[in-house]
């Protein structure tokens, strides 16, 4: 058996081990809402009554948090926000924050 080494490299894009590599990093991914893992992506989701209001917000913060932890980057530029419904229109719109950029 080998001893453990620490990696310095990074992982070549369209390897069969990245995506490996995310799911291992990342398993213990958590937040307060669903939380879908596939690949390298993660997608957050909610489903809101007639009367309730949003608390995405805290997800991708907590996301973050824990992204660090694990030393992963979230890449803000290809984060993306889609919301679905006719109750849009009831409720302001309010933008969700990544790491101080709106998704």
């Amino acid at each position: 058996m080998s001893d453990w080494t620490t990696l310095t490299g990074a992982m070549p894009q369209g390897s069969w081990l990245g995506p490996l590599t995310f799911l291992v990093l990342m398993n213990d991914l958590t937040a307060e809402c669903h939380v879908y893992k596939f690949v390298d992506d993660t997608t957050l989701s909610e489903v809101l009554g007639v009367d309730q209001h949003s608390r995405m917000q805290d997800n991708p913060d907590h996301i973050v948090t824990q992204s660090a932890a694990s030393l992963m980057n979230i890449n803000v530029k290809k984060t993306k926000e889609m919301r679905l419904g006719g109750g849009m229109r009831k409720q302001p719109h309010q933008e969700l924050m990544l790491q101080g950029n709106a998704i």
